[in-house]
């Protein structure tokens, strides 16, 4: 590896990318899809109370590949109601469940319920990160094949 080539691809790829990454930020790409929703459902009043009607304890499995099933949490099932008809909805927590909690659902899909405890936003903000990183490969492949 020539270092001046490893240079020259990290600040074009910096260049390339920084405006794309800053547009992102503003218009709020870095959101995960239910953050968007929970916004958009406050907005418009399609909010709802989900009452906890069920609890389930699953113990951790330290060992565990998925780092999700190596801690210990609970599973809450809370019911909620829309214009007469009720959902429910399942809720996994490391914490206590709440017996009461704010549900936000979609335009025209309150069968799709979420809650601030489960908006979390996905792996988009590893994948955005990850662009500068895939420019300066690309662009040091490239230098490299040229020379």
């Amino acid at each position: 590896m020539e270092l001046h080539l490893l240079l020259i691809s990290a600040v074009i790829a910096v260049v390339c990318t920084c405006p794309y990454l800053v547009s992102a930020a503003k218009r709020g790409a870095y959101r995960g899809n239910n953050e968007i929703i929970i916004e958009e459902a406050k907005r418009a009043g399609r909010v709802a109370v989900g009452t906890l009607v069920g609890t389930r304890y699953l113990p951790g499995e330290p060992g565990h590949k998925n780092p999700l099933d190596r801690d210990s949490r609970w599973l809450g099932t809370y019911t909620y109601e829309v214009n007469g008809k009720t959902y429910t909805l399942g809720v996994s927590t490391t914490d206590t469940l709440p017996e009461t909690l704010t549900v936000y659902y979609p335009e025209g899909r309150p069968n799709k319920g979420i809650t601030e405890m489960n908006a979390s936003a996905n792996g988009k903000q590893a994948l955005i990160a990850l662009i500068p990183v895939f420019v300066w490969a690309a662009v040091y492949w490239l230098l490299c094949a040229l020379t």
